[in-house]
């Protein structure tokens, strides 16, 4: 599993069990491509939502899926 600063950011953001979009993750350009790589990890899974105003607009909620394989990706750091 190959570390990298991006994804152990965005598993801090989700890990008191908020979820997160891509979209609304600032300082990590790019963000939906360290999600899917956590996402193919077993460590996140996502739901998809769609906009109240805009049904047509649908987008991904991301949260933990396994706090104990996110817990050894962050070392027990957390």
């Amino acid at each position: 599993m190959i570390q990298s600063k991006h994804k152990t950011a965005l598993i801090k953001m989700m890990w008191d069990g908020t979820e997160i979009t891509a979209g609304r993750v600032f300082g990590i350009s790019n963000a939906n491509q360290y999600l899917v790589e956590l996402f193919r990890e077993k460590i996140v899974k996502f739901r998809w939502c769609t906009d109240a105003n805009n049904p047509k607009r649908r987008f991904k909620l991301w949260r933990i899926d396994d706090f104990q394989k996110a817990k050894r990706y962050l070392g027990g750091k957390i």
